[in-house]
């Protein structure tokens, strides 16, 4: 009957009906593969990227989608990516930050061997000073340092973004090792000078005091003794005198001679 063929399909029917379904599920089946693919092109690309040093590759705000969608079946391997890029500029913003600290350090051993060179004049020792400050800031090649000792100015020290240090107790404007940016920073640069640069100006004002300090108390006393000296040996002349003339060419070549004095 009618009801009865309604309730048992043929085997034609049944075929149809399976051979639907299969499709219907390939169908199905294939568009899930193909979603799938399609997000792990995504995440692959925005990790190839991310290997090859691009901080912001091209499909990283899919991948940061993807990474908060918590029936994304690629959620794990999306958080993973992004875990990944913060590493990356962790360790980006370390040796930046280790770079700059070196090139702090190594103009602090410069500076402490030209200061240690005694028989080095300080006219010389002061310009090589003022020479190698540029080299520890930021942005090297946009900075020209400065160094004024006792009225005379060893470098330049022009207009713009500024960091001065006095040397020792001096005031302000006195002496004083100095740096200036003559250009525009970066836009991202924050602040223009960084605390391990003040730091490291600081520590080489206080050098700089210490070593100028001892430097005059050596040549005051070099003075000293020079006169001690040459007074003990006018003595002696003035004993050995035969006659005042004679006594007072020696007076004046002797000043002259071993005294230090221009003229006598």
């Amino acid at each position: 009957s009618l009801t009865e063929a309604r309730v048992n399909p043929t085997p034609i029917e049944n075929m149809l009906i399976s051979g639907a379904l299969v499709v219907a599920l390939m169908v199905v089946w294939f568009l899930l593969i193909q979603r799938l693919s399609a997000r792990l092109i995504t995440v692959g690309t925005a990790l190839d990227g991310l290997s090859r040093g691009e901080v912001n590759p091209q499909t990283l705000p899919e991948v940061e989608r993807m990474a908060v969608q918590k029936r994304s079946m690629l959620q794990g391997l999306a958080a993973a990516v992004l875990v990944f890029r913060e590493t990356m500029l962790e360790r980006r913003q370390a040796e930046y930050d280790l770079g700059e600290r070196i090139k702090e350090i190594t103009c602090l051993y410069d500076v402490t061997r030209l200061t240690e060179e005694t028989q080095c004049p300080l006219d010389e020792v002061l310009d090589a000073v003022a020479r190698r400050l540029p080299a520890a800031m930021r942005y090297p090649e946009l900075a020209v340092g400065c160094v004024d000792f006792h009225g005379v100015r060893r470098g330049t020290l022009p207009d713009g973004l500024r960091l001065a240090v006095p040397i020792g107790a001096a005031q302000p404007g006195g002496d004083q090792i100095a740096i200036t940016y003559v250009g525009a920073l970066p836009a991202n640069a924050g602040e223009p000078f960084l605390a391990e640069e003040r730091a490291l100006f600081e520590t080489l004002a206080n050098r700089l005091a210490s070593v100028l300090d001892r430097r005059e108390t050596q040549q005051a006393l070099t003075k000293a003794h020079r006169a001690l000296s040459t007074s003990n040996r006018c003595s002696q002349m003035l004993i050995h005198a035969q006659s005042e003339p004679q006594l007072i060419d020696d007076f004046c070549r002797l000043a002259v001679d071993a005294g230090g004095y221009a003229m006598a």
